[in-house]
């Protein structure tokens, strides 16, 4: 499994000093550890920041504990960072040390980013048996977000304090028994996060939210904390919005609103109270939106909303409404929501279900579908939508070439040089936690190098392989510049391709739909299993297994076995295309939510749309399960890919396929 087939020599030479961190990985790999350690303490000494860190992580692992901690000081001299400061107090904490935490965490900022240092200070002087500030530690476990630090702390010195308690129990969703002590919590004078807790508390475990929202009420009206009053409100709007009581849920929100210090607090209040608008005439929404859209923050985090918006106008028939929002959010919605809206709205307008002349109609659907089209980050808008504007094909693959959310990248050379090190090495087992940490510091150059790298390891072993397809994945939608064609095809892999290829022989099927849905199933993880119980790369549950396995007459089978499992999702899918209308994005449907539903939705839509042979893309977006709306997006997106780049076929032809 090595990255390239450079000789030892032209790796020496690409790497320099370098190269000793990875000729210690392999002697650590052979278990020579004397050998190891000294290359660590090589390229600790002459390597590049990043690069030397992991050097001397390496080396602290094969000493004593004496010398471990000798290394860790040595990190921490030399880089001076948080993170440093925390892992050298983990050792100091673990082999009990305690004086040596005092020296390093004195003169610590009393602030939530250091709450870890004050963490191992804490347990530093109780070690150490000497007097902590009990102001100090109280102000520590109320002002601060509870992390598991707090929790450990609290476990370890067995502290009976009722506030520390209620915190503990919130942070465990353990709403039962915090409800034990809101009204001592509340009863003592009460921090903002306290209040959150408190709501939380209130929303999840009180037996009458009438009286939770009173008993909040009167707590929160007369406080001038201007954190605690946004906390309080925020939190009798979700209660109030539990009795029903709308006016007054959203009148919350608004309070909220006003006391929002920071973007995330009001973009958080906003969305609620848009959402529970949504109880309303569709014209309290629609004038909510009109008024809010230029000052909320950051878009996308209304997506859903107006995800739910769409669905909910479609369904009512609000076609007018649906247009009247489209032009309201252009400019202020997400790019995604507005590829939504944009290409709805043009589909509306040809399908004629807003009156208007020929030629109106002609005009303002194209210019519609130009604008959804033109919104690069949401790949299955983009191709319905540049098909209905015209584009060519020559156009659509510079369209796709060109997708994703573009985001500058300083590129951080010296996690490059390790990642693309670990690649050449050999040593696919370190690259995709390292490619977590550095992610938002990698080109996509680097990226399409060691998802190329971790693709060929997973003919091996095949953990590699969706390690591969995210690295990939991720980078195809956020990247710095344009797409290239092996970075497409690193996204949208043919895993497993004799399997799929003799299941779509024998079940006359079209390979390009098959690799799409296990790539959206499961992307390509043979091993996963979802909550529901699903299992393997075409996410089979147990009871369609056994139905699949009695037609094909299968009596002994394994779903953890890819052949296996391919065999049966492929024939699932085929039968399904049969069983409803010969149709492969109703099949689709049907895959994730059950056929009954599905024929259920079909009668439904035949109502709503006013006609038998409704198009299937209006469809999908009036289905009531967001889950398989957005299934069906990626199938069709997923597939249109590998339709263009393995099969001569143009996005045209494989969305008119599955659109049929």
């Amino acid at each position: 499994m090595s990255g390239c087939k450079a000789s030892e020599g032209v790796l020496q030479q690409k790497y320099g000093a370098d190269a000793a961190y990875f000729e210690g990985l392999r002697c650590l790999k052979n278990k020579n550890y004397s050998d190891a350690c000294r290359y660590f303490t090589s390229a600790a000494q002459e390597g590049s920041p990043v690069i030397a860190r992991r050097a001397l992580k390496e080396r602290a692992a094969l000493e004593d504990v004496s010398a471990r901690i000798k290394t860790y000081e040595e990190i921490y001299r030399r880089y001076k960072d948080k993170e440093s400061r925390r892992e050298l107090c983990e050792q100091y904490l673990k082999y009990r040390q305690p004086k040596k935490i005092l020296d390093l965490t004195y003169g610590i900022k009393f602030e939530p980013e250091f709450s870890d240092d004050l963490y191992y200070r804490y347990e530093a002087l109780s070690q150490c048996h000497e007097k902590i500030d009990g102001q100090s530690l109280y102000r520590w476990f109320v002002e601060f977000p509870f992390t598991e630090r707090h929790k450990t702390f609290i476990e370890e010195h067995e502290l009976e304090d009722e506030v520390l308690l209620f915190r503990k129990y919130v942070y465990e969703r353990k709403y039962s028994r915090a409800l034990n002590y809101v009204e001592k919590v509340m009863e003592g004078g009460t921090s903002p996060l306290l209040y959150s807790d408190i709501g939380k508390t209130l929303l999840y475990a009180a037996p009458d939210y009438r009286s939770a929202v009173k008993k909040l009420e009167t707590a929160v009206i007369p406080l001038s904390d201007v954190d605690s009053c946004f906390y309080g409100w925020f939190y009798i709007g979700r209660l109030s919005s539990k009795t029903g009581d709308v006016n007054s849920a959203m009148a919350a929100f608004l309070q909220a609103m006003q006391f929002a210090q920071d973007k995330s607090k009001f973009d958080n209040a906003l969305w609620y109270l848009l959402n529970e608008s949504l109880k309303l005439p569709y014209t309290e929404t629609i004038n909510l939106i009109a008024v809010y859209a230029p000052h909320w923050h950051d878009s996308s985090y209304y997506d859903d909303f107006f995800e739910t918006l769409s669905t909910n106008l479609l369904s009512k028939q609000l076609w007018k409404q649906y247009l009247e929002v489209t032009g309201i959010i252009d400019g202020f919605a997400s790019q995604e929501t507005c590829a939504k809206y944009f290409y709805v709205s043009g589909r509306l307008i040809e399908e004629r279900y807003i009156p208007m002349s020929v030629a109106e109609c002609k005009q303002q659907s194209e210019e519609y579908f130009k604008k959804a089209a033109g919104c690069r980050t949401n790949l299955y808008y983009l191709l319905l939508a540049g098909q209905k504007a015209g584009y060519s094909q020559k156009e659509m693959e510079e369209a796709v070439l060109d997708f994703g959310l573009k985001t500058s990248v300083k590129v951080n050379a010296d996690a490059e040089r390790l990642l693309e090190g670990y690649a050449d090495y050999g040593f696919p087992e370190y690259i995709y936690d390292a490619w977590n940490k550095y992610s938002s510091e990698i080109s996509m150059d680097c990226a399409c190098k060691i998802a190329l790298f971790l693709k060929q390891c997973g003919v091996n072993e095949e953990r590699y392989c969706p390690q591969s397809l995210r690295i990939a994945s991720r980078k195809m939608n956020y990247p710095e510049k344009k797409l290239t064609s092996q970075m497409l095809e690193l996204a949208f892999p043919r895993n497993y391709s004799e399997e799929v290829t003799k299941c779509c022989e024998d079940f006359n099927q079209s390979e390009y739909l098959l690799y799409a849905l296990i790539r959206s199933e499961s992307f390509f993880d043979s091993s996963i299993q979802s909550h529901a119980g699903a299992t393997g790369l075409t996410q089979l549950m147990d009871s369609t297994a056994g139905d699949v396995a009695r037609k094909l007459k299968v009596k002994d089978y394994d779903l953890t076995d890819s052949s296996t499992n391919i065999r049966f999702g492929s024939f699932y899918l085929e039968e399904l295309i049969h069983r409803i209308d010969e149709s492969e994005l109703r099949a689709l449907f049907s895959y994730n939510a059950g056929i009954t539903n599905v024929r259920k939705w079909i009668k439904t839509a035949s109502i709503l749309f006013g006609r038998e042979d409704f198009s299937n893309d209006l469809f999908l977006e009036a289905l009531p399960f967001a889950e398989t709306r957005e299934y069906g997006r990626k199938l069709v997106s997923a597939a249109s890919l590998y339709g263009e780049l393995y099969y001569g076929k143009t996005f045209a032809e494989v969305i008119r396929q599955i659109m049929n």
